[in-house]
């Protein structure tokens, strides 16, 4: 018997992006902060008030930049739950609907009542996979039920019911500002993520040129790997 596996859903080439990003970003500043720490050739960039002042600065967006694993994986967590909780609240509502609408079709058959069977649902497109026709199919047959409620005292469906719909149908609203508050959450995490880690590397270029000048004698280009590091002036280059 063939068994059915759930593929894990691939990070989008975006996040996968930003994630390379902060990465290089942190393990770029990390590094050469390390190097200045410790490296006893760079001790006039230690004594330097302006390099003292930007090592200060990228010393805050590394550590920014440390919890940016946590940062994403968090948001993306709460995002999953309050998608998981609108299934939830859209397959209980839904459950609840069909009940109603079930009852009334079963009592009620035949042409002279098809105006109230199609007042609660009949033949109304709704699925728990699209939660605002679920909604949309409850809010039917609460305002259909003042209207028929002789008919629903029939079926057995009295007010705990009604009410029990209307909780149902108020969290799954509830559901959908909180996902896109979450979303928008998401996204502001991620830009300020990408900003941190471009002002990383801005500073760890303003370090290395620091460098290049108050210590001539000490090979920079080790100081981040190749490709990171700026290039040094024309007129210092050997013609």
């Amino acid at each position: 018997m063939a068994t059915s596996t759930k593929t894990p859903r691939r990070r989008s080439h975006k996040s996968a992006q930003l994630s390379k990003q902060t990465r290089m970003a942190y393990e770029n500043g990390r590094r050469l902060l390390e190097r200045i720490s410790n490296d006893p050739m760079l001790a006039p960039l230690r004594e330097d008030a302006e390099a003292r002042h930007l090592v200060e600065q990228l010393r805050q967006e590394v550590a920014v930049l440390a919890m940016a694993p946590t940062l994403r994986i968090g948001a993306a967590r709460r995002l999953q739950g309050v998608a998981s909780r609108r299934r939830t609240a859209a397959h209980a509502l839904f459950a609840a609907c069909a009940e109603i609408r079930r009852r009334v079709k079963l009592r009620y058959r035949g042409p002279r009542h098809q105006t109230l069977r199609r007042a609660f649902g009949e033949g109304m497109p709704a699925s728990p996979a699209k939660p605002e026709t679920v909604l949309q199919f409850a809010q039917q047959i609460l305002s259909a039920a003042p209207h028929y409620s002789s008919q629903l005292r029939e079926v057995r469906v009295r007010a705990p019911t009604l009410q029990r719909v209307a909780n149902l149908q108020k969290g799954l609203r509830a559901c959908t500002p909180e996902r896109l508050e979450l979303r928008t959450a998401r996204r502001q995490i991620s830009d300020t993520l990408a900003q941190t880690a471009t002002r990383a590397n801005a500073l760890c270029a303003a370090l290395i040129a620091l460098a290049r000048r108050l210590c001539p004698g000490d090979d920079v280009s080790t100081l981040l790997p190749p490709g990171q590091v700026p290039k040094p002036a024309r007129s210092a280059r050997r013609s």
